[in-house]
């Protein structure tokens, strides 16, 4: 039941106690929104390791953590505009134009990806041109 002979000292005695705990609750709680997965330091492109890259240990990898989400087998036809990137060959006959969209710094010609995501680090983008300056060999 509500007490309805509250004076106004009361009254507001009674907001700031609950604006404090809204106040709390927001922020102890918001805290929990962050991403609780730690930054690894980026290898720029210059201290990054492309002269062994190989499309199994190197390139497939950096695709399927970063584009199959959308363009893997199973998702590419209503999520990837029907591009499949699940395999070597879907890959490599799409190697230039995976090199364009996650270097983005051709937005006319080529869409930026992954999209609503971060851009790939440079070493990552250097391991990808790497491996297509190299023949883009099924290794």
């Amino acid at each position: 039941m509500i007490n309805r002979n509250l004076n106004f000292s009361t009254l507001i005695r009674l907001v700031r106690n609950s604006s404090f705990l809204i106040l709390f609750a927001l922020v102890f709680f918001g805290q929990g929104c962050k991403s609780d997965k730690v930054e690894e330091p980026a290898l720029s492109a210059a201290t990054c390791d492309t002269a062994n890259v190989k499309f199994s240990t190197s390139v497939f990898p950096i695709i399927e953590k970063n584009c199959n989400n959308c363009h893997g087998a199973s998702k590419y036809i209503n999520f990837g505009s029907g591009i499949n990137l699940s395999n070597y060959d879907e890959i490599a006959a799409l190697k230039t134009e995976v090199v364009g969209t996650i270097k983005q710094e051709e937005p006319k010609k080529y869409s930026p990806m992954p999209k609503g995501a971060a851009k790939l680090s440079a070493c990552d983008i250097a391991k990808v041109e790497a491996w297509v300056r190299k023949g883009a060999k099924n290794d």
